[in-house]
């Protein structure tokens, strides 16, 4: 047996799953468990290891699941169960499993990964067996969009030095050379792949600290003129809003996610024979508790948003897997992200979605979002404005969705700023980040600023040589999640021996994964795969900035 340390490392992101998930070798022994799962049982690792997983189960249910992992590992057979965990302090709790295979590395056997949910509560509520499948399709979709996020970052750290390489590679070329049209591909395929994860890391992202209070009218009337950009000719779009005033709480963007992902789907479905896509507003009461899709919604005023096409519509096993990440009827055209991804912003918004479509008869959306209601809209001026206010990175934030890749991209504040003659000699600069590609192709663009750099794998390793040597440094560029120490506390450590110290943070997670408080400090954060030239003139911002103070 192992514990969590010895695992693959390709298999660390277990650990940032919010749901339990626990590891078991071809014997079903346990292997390893994520934070979520001892924090659940009430329970550490090493206690699960001596005691036996098995120990844990209901006894009654011990010999059915064992014989069902069995089963699902030698036969095409459901890989979802029921079983009852006994926790710590002797409370029972009714679970559903969602089982997988993976191999590790070192292992000739794969291993089974079991991911739980508790609908101890829900089965109290209602034991309807459509709810148990409607709770289970939920588990499914959230289970699989959060591992999706943990490969995400991983995958972030694998692209920044292929977008690095290319970057250096087509400086080097003129247009003219042969190998030009290949770097440039290799930029555009890194554009995509970027685009991609940033889709992926939506399922893992929370959308609270930038929700503002808007009406459903402007931002649908906002977004309409991209919309009708990206349908042709004999595809109409129709707006039907019954309430210009209804509001909601919302980050405006990720509304506006939704109805062009659900409008570019319609306009697939119906690529060949054109019709009309018909989105509607109108208030909504719920005056009992209900299911809405998957989803249990408490009573109350809601506002409706439906999106109805009049396309090829879908049968029910399609219907079924909707919502699945990465399940696409589109074949190589589709990433099938577009669905889930909806799904996952309605969520994040604590509202429900529903679908109803039958083949030839079209589909229909309809979504449901908790309305806004205040009567005093002086008070609403207040919390938009305490939201606006709400800090992330001081003045300078650049996201996903702020790098384009592409080369000899230029910004005018920045360059205009960086023409004065400054010498940069005398500035030193630290590098902190544990990924060694990542670190080695940022180190080669930074030595083209001209400053003393130095670079770090261990962030305390890097703490303790600055601090032992004494020596002076103006800027610390750093990973913001690492091992033994993370970004921030390097910062706030080495900032101990320099007051003036500026800080640029470069991470492969959301924004939303990482803590106001912990990065509001930095001139800016990066998120891999950044430009490399953005950096760079970020770094000569910085350092010329430095020199104007000193």
């Amino acid at each position: 047996m192992i514990n969590n340390e010895n695992i693959d490392n390709s298999f660390s992101f277990i650990q940032l799953i919010p749901c339990p998930v626990m590891i078991l070798d071809h014997e079903q022994n346990y292997l390893a468990g994520n934070p979520a799962l001892h924090k659940f049982l009430g329970i550490s690792s090493k206690e699960i290891l001596a005691n036996e997983w098995f120990h844990y189960i209901l006894p009654s249910d011990r010999e059915r699941v064992s014989e069902k992992i069995s089963r699902i590992a030698k036969v095409n057979e459901d890989k979802t169960f029921e079983l009852h965990l006994v926790l710590s302090d002797g409370t029972i709790r009714n679970l559903i499993v969602q089982t997988d295979f993976i191999t590790l590395e070192g292992r000739v056997s794969p291993c089974t990964i079991l991911a739980f949910t508790d609908i101890t509560n829900c089965k109290n509520i209602n034991s309807d067996r459509g709810l148990k499948k409607q709770l289970t399709q939920t588990h499914k979709l959230e289970t699989l969009g959060r591992i999706a996020g943990g490969i995400a970052h991983d995958l972030k750290n694998l692209l920044q030095p292929i977008v690095g390489y290319a970057y250096m590679l087509r400086r080097s070329a003129t247009d003219l050379h042969p190998h030009t049209e290949a770097y440039d591909g290799i930029l555009k395929s890194a554009e995509k792949a970027r685009e991609l994860l940033s889709k992926m890391l939506i399922f893992s992202s929370g959308l609270e600290r930038d929700r503002k209070v808007e009406t459903l009218s402007s931002i649908i009337n906002g977004i309409v003129p991209l919309i009708n950009r990206m349908l042709p000719e004999d595809i109409i779009l129709n707006i039907d809003i019954i309430d210009s005033e209804l509001k909601i709480l919302s980050h405006r963007s990720q509304i506006e996610q939704i109805l062009v992902n659900l409008c570019l789907n319609a306009k697939d479905a119906m690529i060949e024979r054109g019709g009309e896509i018909n989105i509607s507003v109108s208030p909504a009461t719920l005056f009992k508790n209900t299911i809405w899709g998957d989803t249990f919604m408490d009573s109350g005023q809601y506002c409706l948003v439906q999106v109805r096409d009049h396309g090829h519509g879908m049968n029910e096993d399609t219907l079924a897997r909707v919502f699945e990440p990465f399940f696409s009827t589109k074949g190589t055209n589709g990433t099938g992200l577009g669905l889930s991804t909806v799904y996952e912003i309605v969520k994040k918004h604590s509202g429900a979605i529903k679908v109803e479509s039958c083949p030839d008869s079209g589909t229909t959306f309809s979504l449901l979002f908790k309305r806004f209601q205040i009567t005093n809209e002086f008070n609403e001026n207040i919390f938009n404005e305490a939201k606006t206010n709400e800090t992330i990175i001081n003045e300078t934030i650049i996201n996903e969705n702020d790098l384009p890749i592409k080369p000899n991209q230029t910004d005018d504040s920045i360059d205009s700023a960086l023409e004065k003659e400054v010498s940069l000699e005398n500035c030193s600069v630290v590098l902190v980040e544990d990924d060694y590609m990542v670190r080695r192709i940022i180190f080669k663009f930074l030595k083209t600023v001209g400053c003393r750099l130095m670079d770090f794998e261990d962030p305390a390793d890097a703490v303790e040589k600055i601090k032992n040597s004494a020596m002076h440094i103006d800027l610390l560029i750093s990973d913001v999640v690492m091992p033994k120490m993370k970004g921030p506390e390097v910062f706030t450590r080495l900032k101990q021996l320099n007051p003036k110290l500026k800080v640029i943070y470069i991470t492969g997670h959301s924004k939303a994964y990482l803590k106001n408080e912990e990065v509001e400090e930095a001139v800016a954060l990066l998120s891999k795969p950044f430009n490399p030239d953005e950096l760079l003139k970020i770094v000569r911002k910085s350092l010329s900035d430095i020199m104007d103070n000193n």
